[in-house]
Parts: structure tokens; C-alpha cells; sequence
């Protein structure tokens, strides 16, 4: 089968076109809801004017949506506000702790899965949480359980007061309320306050460009469900390592793209960046597929380079560390092609890793998939005697979710994807035949 994607690329402007270049022109077309109404303009050129299509991107609202954007606008100014606070807190305990004993100076610790945990992480959830409780009166699923006593907690305590806002210091709500569980059908916010906390926590090794290793990235994500089926509404990523320290901002919104910004000014230091939002542009590249593996399957064979079949194209795996959003991160910024996250030895995975990073590579144009090929839910179905409406399952909904084939499939082409779950499902099933035979 011929590659659709092979010597193509595509981009989308400001207003929501869409560019595909093959070789003599270049095609326009509408996306979204005006896509029935193909508006197709033909430019005898060989190469796309890829700045003329973005540099509208930037706008002079707290948000990139534009001034007609409506009732959501605080409500995604706030999770801005939120992540950006958050952005800075992570990027102070980081610097706090370069020299001396790291693991001590951050209040590393390991939690019952056996993974790791920092003060930044406990900071960052109550940060967060007080900030949407106290603006919005929402609730927040968090990754982490605060401490309430203790010298970490003193520490959080410490950390939170200096990233809240004056009007948030001044509010009635109290942490209190804004950490309760509330169990109701009401949207909510999903939050993981660190992911990739391993890459986080260890000592950083910056190369002689200045450049952070790949395997040094983390992330803050925070996202918006819709309460009945948890749809995500709308995103905030920071990765505040990304791009020689200076950090990556991503915002998305369901059905009016995603954008992204400079974080800092500075490989150093917290003073935010004032620079313009840039609608995320996807392109598709010939030959050599970017791939972003885990830093523990590097060297491995994994299920996407075994069962790779496609001729003159090869895979160059991207180790990013142990966490999932920073993958979603490099895909949304054109940093990378695809990847695939395959958990063969669980049938769920938290919605933190995922929810905030789905939408933001959605929005930016990629195919987001389960492992067969499906739409990606972000709810756990539950069938027979656990369809009952008691608490304990409704919150469960919220954090967990079971992915078709144990697996999720991203891709910046639609073509593309299909070759990449072609080929993982590939070696899935040679895996699976094997061990079978291995039983008889």
C-alpha cells in the first residue's frame, strides 16, 4: 500500500485551514465544521509559506481563543494561571536543589506502587486545587494525597503560599474545601502535578549546547471533563525543560485547537515569557519516522520497531523519559511523529497520564486511538454488578480508564497511524502466538 503521507506535509493557519503540499501545488481546505464546504485554492508553488500561515497566531488575551470566545474564557484563563504557577513553583525546587543532596532537598519519596514523589508534587496539587476551587468552585482529581502535617508538609505550605495569587490569599475558600471529594455528576478537572517525577528528581546533566537530555523532561497537565462521559473540554500543559530550559506552554480547547508558547525567558530562573501564542502546526516528514519510546525500552525491541514492515522508511526511537504527557508534548510541537503506550499486564491506566496531552495532540490534527484502532475513551466501562451508581465507582471512572488492546496509538497523520497500528497489533499478535504455543 502506498503511503499516503510519504512526501507530504500539512499545516494548519490561524483560521482553521488546512495546507497539504504534494509536488507541483499546494491545496487549501477548511477543517472542522466548515468542512463541507471545501474552499480549494490551488498555488503553482513548490514550497509553503509556513510563517504566513502561523504568525497570526498570536493574540493579547491571557488565552489564544480571541475576544468572541465566550463564557469558557475565565475558566481556561485560570487553568492557565494555574499551570503557570505550578510551571514556576517545580522550576524553584528544581534550582533550590542543583547541589548538596538532592533526594533529601526535594523530600523524595516512594509511594506504595514503588514510584516516586517530591514535595513539588504535593505543593503543585494543592497549588492547583485551591486555585480552581477558589475562582471557579470546581472539583479537582488529583494524582497525589497530600501530607497534613510534618515538615513536608510545612514545606508544601511554604511553596503554596508564594505561588498563590493575591485574590486566592484573600479568598474564603479554604484548602479544606477545595481538596474535598465530591461525588457528584458535575465536570471536573483531572490533574497530574508532575509526570515524570523519576526525570524530575534526578540530578540534571545539561549538554554542551545547553540543551536538557530528553530523558530529563517532565510535565504538569491539567484538565477539564465533561461530567456525564468525560470528555475532556479543555487542556493546560507546561513542560518547563523543554527547548534549552525555556519551557513549552500548550493550551487546547475542544473544537478550537491548540496553541502554544515560550514558559520562561530564561533556561534559568522563573520570570514567565511574554511571548506570542502559536496555533501547533503539524507537518509530515519523508522517510524517517520520529518515534517516542520510554528511557527503559531503549535498546529493547518493543512492539512498533518489531513489527515495522514498511519499505524505505525507518524508525528513529526518542527516548523521553518514563512519563506519558511528554510524549503528547513532542508530537503537539512537531517534535516528534508517533508513539505507541502498551501496557500488556494491566487492563487500566490512570486518566492523568493521558487526558490533557489526548486533546492537545487532537486539537494540534493527530489521530489519537485505542490499541484497535477506536476513538479513545477516557472512562472506564463498567458492565454487570458494577453498574451500580455508588460513590466508590463513580470516582473510580475519573481516574481510571481501560483502553481497547491495552494500548494507545498517536499519530500526525492519519496514514501514518494506520501503518503505526498496523504494525504494533503485528507484533502483538506474534507475541501472543508465542506464548501460547509456550502453554501447550
Amino acid at each position: 500500500m502506498a503511503l499516503a503521507w510519504f512526501g507530504r506535509m500539512r499545516v494548519v493557519d490561524d483560521d482553521g485551514l488546512l495546507a497539504r503540499k504534494t509536488k507541483g501545488s499546494t491545496t487549501f481546505w477548511r477543517r472542522g465544521a466548515d468542512a463541507g464546504k471545501s474552499r480549494r485554492v490551488s498555488l503553482l508553488r513548490s514550497r509553503v509559506d509556513r510563517g504566513a500561515l502561523v504568525r497570526r497566531g498570536g493574540h493579547h488575551q491571557n488565552h489564544p481563543f480571541g475576544e468572541t470566545f465566550g463564557d469558557d474564557a475565565r475558566r481556561v484563563e485560570t487553568m492557565i494561571e494555574a499551570i503557570v504557577a505550578s510551571a514556576r513553583l517545580a522550576r524553584e525546587v528544581d534550582e533550590r536543589n542543583e547541589t548538596g543532596d538532592r533526594e533529601s532537598g526535594m523530600a523524595t519519596r516512594r509511594k506504595e506502587d514503588d514510584s516516586l514523589v517530591t514535595v513539588a508534587d504535593f505543593a503543585i496539587q494543592r497549588l492547583v486545587s485551591d486555585t480552581l476551587h477558589g475562582a471557579l468552585g470546581e472539583f479537582l482529581v488529583g494524582e497525589e494525597t497530600c501530607p497534613t502535617e510534618g515538615d513536608v508538609f510545612d514545606r508544601v505550605e511554604e511553596l503554596v503560599a508564594k505561588y498563590t495569587s493575591k485574590e486566592e490569599k484573600t479568598s474564603e475558600k479554604t484548602s479544606k474545601d477545595s481538596m474535598r471529594r465530591d461525588y457528584s455528576k458535575k465536570n471536573y478537572f483531572v490533574l497530574d502535578p508532575i509526570d515524570g517525577t523519576k526525570a524530575f528528581a534526578k540530578p540534571l546533566v545539561q549538554s554542551k549546547a545547553g540543551r536538557f537530555a530528553f530523558t530529563e523532561q517532565y510535565c504538569i497537565g491539567l484538565s477539564y471533563h465533561d461530567g456525564k462521559d468525560g470528555t475532556v473540554l479543555a487542556s493546560c500543559l507546561a513542560a518547563p525543560r523543554w527547548e534549552r530550559g525555556t519551557g513549552v506552554l500548550l493550551v487546547a480547547v475542544k473544537g478550537k485547537g491548540c496553541f502554544s508558547k515560550e514558559l520562561f525567558t530564561a533556561a534559568k530562573g522563573n520570570d514567565v515569557s511574554k511571548s506570542r501564542w502559536k496555533r501547533s502546526c503539524l507537518l509530515s516528514h519523508l522517510c524517517t519516522i520520529r518515534v517516542a519510546i520510554s528511557e527503559s525500552d531503549v535498546g529493547k525491541q518493543t512492539t512498533l520497531n518489531a513489527g515495522w514492515k514498511v519499505p524505505e522508511s525507518s524508525l528513529e526511537e526518542i527516548a523521553y523519559g518514563s512519563g506519558s504527557l511528554i510524549k503528547y508534548v513532542a508530537i503537539a510541537v512537531n517534535a516528534c511523529d508517533a508513539f505507541v503506550h502498551y501496557k500488556p499486564w494491566t487492563h487500566s491506566m490512570n486518566v492523568w497520564d493521558h487526558a490533557a496531552g489526548v486533546l492537545c495532540c487532537e486539537e494540534a490534527g493527530a489521530i489519537v486511538t485505542d490499541g484497535v484502532g477506536n476513538k479513545l475513551s477516557l472512562r472506564k466501562e463498567l458492565k454487570g454488578a458494577e453498574e451500580d451508581d455508588n460513590e466508590g465507582n463513580r470516582d473510580d471512572l475519573r481516574r481510571v480508564f481501560s483502553p481497547e488492546g491495552k494500548a494507545i496509538v498517536v499519530a500526525n497523520d492519519e496514514s501514518l497511524h494506520k501503518e503505526i497500528l498496523r504494525a504494533h497489533n503485528a507484533a502483538v499478535e506474534l507475541i501472543n502466538d508465542f506464548s501460547a504455543g509456550l502453554g501447550r
